[in-house]
């Protein structure tokens, strides 16, 4: 017999990178789940146009405004959430950003935004968020789950992504570390390594827009993710164009 999925209706969910691509993806995902959300992004119109389109479908959207690299704008945006939703449930850390470079003429700033935002922000939110999570998964909820929005680049190096690649490995390391932390108390731990992506990050492919991995297709995952049965958990998932060569 097949494992039925769990319902996730009125948990809480807080997103980050929600303003576009993949997490207004996973932000809408949620919202026909029936959580609410707590929306994080530096784009106030942006995310304000995502909080309304939650709305339409009945969700309850806290937009967020915040710089994922200020350590003070974090808790702020956890207490928020846990406060004015009444708690925390799911974690889908997806923002990130890349800077390209050689090993031997990375822009020095860029590495720094890179480890900033793609690694560090997403320890410190984690490390934030996990007493909530893990609150909700002992009580009356009885479950919840962080999601890592990485990359192919976190288990396939190329020329050119060094820093990048640097910070994705790193995600995929620390994430499986969480799970060991954590899996043990049912909270759901999983990591998502898509390739080109048909977002403003992929802009610069060669691969065309339709034949890349859609946002939704993403978030489908971390849906399932979500939902998944209590029995097992997806620790590491890739996700690959249907229709790209493996060694794109």
């Amino acid at each position: 017999m097949r494992a039925m999925a769990v319902s996730i209706e009125g948990q809480v969910a807080l997103i980050t990178g929600a303003s576009r691509g993949i997490g207004r993806a996973c932000a809408l995902a949620l919202a026909r789940e029936g959580c609410r959300l707590a929306l994080l992004a530096r784009d106030e119109a942006a995310l304000n146009d995502t909080a309304a389109q939650c709305a339409e479908l009945g969700a309850v959207a806290l937009p967020l405004i915040c710089d994922l690299r200020e350590r003070q704008a974090l808790a702020a945006a956890v207490e928020r959430c846990a406060v004015e939703l009444g708690g925390l449930n799911i974690l889908v850390n997806n923002a990130g950003v890349w800077f390209g470079g050689t090993a031997f003429d990375a822009e020095e700033d860029g590495l720094d935004e890179m480890i900033d935002v793609n690694l560090r922000a997403v320890m410190q939110l984690t490390r934030l968020a996990l007493p909530h999570i893990i609150a909700g998964a002992e009580g009356a909820v009885g479950r919840g789950a962080v999601v890592f929005i990485s990359s192919m680049s976190g288990v396939r190096t190329y020329a050119g992504g060094s820093g990048y690649c640097a910070t994705k490995f790193g995600v995929n390391g620390y994430a499986s570390a969480v799970f060991d932390d954590v899996g043990k108390l049912g909270v759901k731990v999983s990591t998502l390594c898509p390739g080109w992506v048909n977002t403003a990050m992929g802009e610069d492919s060669e691969v065309p827009p339709n034949e890349m991995v859609q946002p939704e297709d993403v978030a489908e995952l971390m849906r399932l993710v979500a939902t998944w049965p209590d029995s097992s958990c997806p620790m590491l998932i890739t996700l690959y164009p249907q229709r790209v060569p493996v060694h794109f």
